[in-house]
């Protein structure tokens, strides 16, 4: 069986992505997943608001975030 990982893992996801289906099965259990309302599939690759979450999350920033 799979081990959960050693490291953060988050999962970025939307109801409104039809190449994930159903599209709760892209939050895994041991991630940290944040929904993104409104955005497909195909928008998260070029949407400037996932580009800032992104940046976000690999500097331990936002209400995500364990640092104090």
């Amino acid at each position: 069986s799979l081990q959960p990982p050693t490291v953060p893992v988050f999962s970025v996801w939307s109801r409104f992505d039809h190449m994930v289906v159903p599209s709760e099965s892209a939050c895994a259990p041991f991630a940290r997943c944040i929904e993104l309302p409104h955005q497909g599939h195909l928008e998260m690759l070029s949407s400037g608001r996932v580009f800032q979450l992104v940046r976000d999350l690999l500097t331990d920033q936002g209400p995500w975030s364990d640092a104090e």
